[in-house]
C-alpha cells in the first residue's frame, strides 16, 4: 500500500522574497501613476510658440501607463496565486510586474513625444 506523500513545505526565503517584490511593485506602480500626472506638462509649448500640437497624446500616454500598472498589479496576484497554489516559485511574479510597470512607463513618454509631431 502506498503512503500518500505529504504536502510540500514553502521555502521561506521563497515567500520573503515575494512580500519585498511585492512592496518594491506597489511603489513603482504608484510612482508611475503619480509621475504620469506631469504629462500635461508637454502641452505647455503648445500654441505659444506657433508649435501644432495634438493633445489627444496626452490621453494616450495615460491609457498605456496606467493601463500597464493595472496588467502589472493584477497579472502579478493571479500569477502569484496560481503559482502558490501550484507551491512553485512565486518571487518572479511581482518582478515581472515591475518590468512590465517600468516598460509601460517608458511607452508613455514614448507616445506622449507624438505631442508636438504637428499631427493634429
Amino acid at each position: 500500500m502506498t503512503q500518500p506523500t505529504a504536502p510540500q513545505q514553502t521555502n521561506t526565503a521563497n515567500i520573503v522574497a515575494t512580500v519585498i517584490l511585492f512592496v518594491l511593485l506597489a511603489g513603482a506602480a504608484f510612482l508611475a501613476v503619480l509621475l504620469s500626472a506631469f504629462f500635461v506638462m508637454a502641452s505647455d509649448s503648445c500654441g505659444a510658440t506657433g508649435v501644432t500640437c495634438n493633445t489627444d497624446w496626452i490621453v494616450y500616454a495615460y491609457i498605456v501607463v496606467w493601463g500597464g500598472v493595472a496588467l502589472a498589479l493584477v497579472g502579478a496576484t493571479v500569477g502569484t496565486i496560481v503559482g502558490g497554489l501550484r507551491h512553485r516559485a512565486t518571487w518572479m511574479w511581482p518582478l515581472i510586474g515591475i518590468g512590465v510597470v517600468v516598460v509601460s512607463f517608458v511607452g508613455g513618454f514614448i507616445v506622449l513625444g507624438q505631442i508636438g509631431s504637428g499631427s493634429t
